[in-house]
């Protein structure tokens, strides 16, 4: 693949820049240790997407999200969906751990879906755009006459916010400097939740939309009742979402989310900066890889699973196993 160029002026602040470049905010995002029992996790966290959104056995919820964010039939939508693989095929040795967090088709468009936690840098977000480029020449083959690529829309659901960014919802195209769309074929959304939760803390109104995103992941609450009162779709995932909550293996796994979350950050604020330190002394960079091998270590000893420290450490499989 050539790669593709997403060209788009970002108007934050009155100043034409790169959007990546803004500084992020994560003012109002929410917090994966701020859950109490009886709360349903909030879908932000990596376990509860991988239960309630990313499992064909309740693809009514991924459904109803893309019915209400493109504004089409649910019935429809619901119909026709279809769950693909998660792991992208390799383009080289170096993507061997390319994932996505989620991607479906409705005839014949794909859709994938991004949930990215306030933990995210904006490396996994250019990532997300590489993901973006794979899905629209994944299935590139010659037919008699002209090639084809995929119709790809890739939604990203952002736990943070840019600096001077005031829209929950964005989209973009591959467009030249008069707005004229290259392709109607590939479509980035992103959606910020903090901005959605400032509206619903501040009561102003809602878009079915935005109130779903509030649902997903916002604890019970009063005014949560009232909002999702008569939306059979609504009402229903916060039932399963509670239930999945409170289930013993759901529970188990979230844990060890937060541990993982914990451990990580208080060991990046320490370790981290010691060896960032000591390689800055020895003109060398030993200190930060011998640290976050100790960081997998003593993940290893709590039996984290070998792929989520992969994810969080970025050493490939394969030299997690040579260390046991």
């Amino acid at each position: 693949m050539q790669g593709f160029l997403i060209c788009v002026k970002v108007h934050l602040g009155g100043d034409n820049i790169d959007l990546l470049s803004k500084k992020i905010s994560y003012e109002l995002s929410y917090d994966l240790r701020d859950i109490e029992k009886g709360d349903a996790i909030p879908l932000v966290s990596d376990t509860m997407f991988y239960t309630m959104f990313n499992n064909s056995k309740r693809k009514k919820y991924v459904a109803y999200f893309l019915s209400l964010i493109l504004e089409e039939d649910y019935n429809e939508i619901l119909e026709n969906i279809e769950f693909e693989k998660e792991n992208l095929d390799k383009l080289n040795i170096s993507d061997s751990k390319k994932t996505v967090d989620l991607i479906c088709k409705v005839k014949d468009k794909y859709y994938n879906i991004e949930m990215n936690n306030n933990s995210t840098d904006k490396e996994k977000m250019e990532r997300n755009i590489s993901y973006l480029g794979k899905i629209y020449s994944s299935s590139m083959k010659k037919g008699i006459k002209k090639y084809h690529y995929n119709n790809v829309l890739q939604i990203n659901i952002n736990n943070f916010n840019f600096e001077g960014n005031e829209k929950a919802i964005d989209k973009f195209y591959i467009q030249n400097d008069d707005i004229q769309k290259l392709t109607d074929k590939i479509t980035l959304i992103y959606i910020y939740l903090p901005l959605i939760r400032k509206k619903y803390y501040n009561k102003r109104e809602l878009t079915r939309f935005e109130k779903f995103m509030i649902v997903l992941n916002e604890k019970k609450s009063e005014d949560l009742d009232n909002l999702i009162k008569e939306d059979s779709v609504m009402e229903e995932y916060r039932r399963d979402a509670i239930d999945a909550s409170n289930d013993y293996g759901i529970v188990g796994l979230y844990d060890k989310e937060q541990e993982q979350e914990m451990l990580f950050n208080a060991t990046l604020d320490r370790k981290y900066q010691e060896g960032i330190q000591k390689g800055i002394q020895e003109g060398e960079q030993n200190g930060i890889q011998k640290e976050k091998l100790n960081i997998v270590k003593r993940l290893m000893e709590m039996n984290m699973k070998i792929e989520d420290i992969s994810k969080i450490t970025d050493l490939s499989v394969k030299e997690i196993k040579e260390l046991q």
